[in-house]
C-alpha cells in the first residue's frame, strides 16, 4: 500500500458526511469520499481555530463589551 493510498484512507475516515447507501458497496452501510473527509477536516480546523481566537481574546482582555450602553 502505497503513502498516498494511505493518506486517502485517512482523509475518507474523516468524512463527517458519509452517504447511507441501501445498496452495500464494499459491504459499507455508508460511501465516504476524500472531499467530504477535506470539508471535514476544513471544518473542524476552523472551529477549533476561532474557539482558540475567542479564548486568546478572553484572557488578553483585547474584546470586552458592556451590556450597558
Amino acid at each position: 500500500m502505497s503513502i498516498k493510498s494511505k493518506i486517502e484512507d485517512f482523509v475518507k475516515s474523516m468524512d463527517l458526511f458519509p452517504s447511507s447507501q441501501f445498496i452495500r458497496y464494499k459491504k459499507d452501510s455508508e460511501y465516504k469520499t476524500t472531499l467530504g473527509g477535506v470539508a471535514s477536516v476544513l471544518i473542524i480546523a476552523v472551529t477549533i481555530a476561532l474557539f482558540i481566537n475567542m479564548g486568546l481574546q478572553t484572557v488578553n482582555k483585547t474584546l470586552i463589551a458592556s451590556a450597558i450602553s
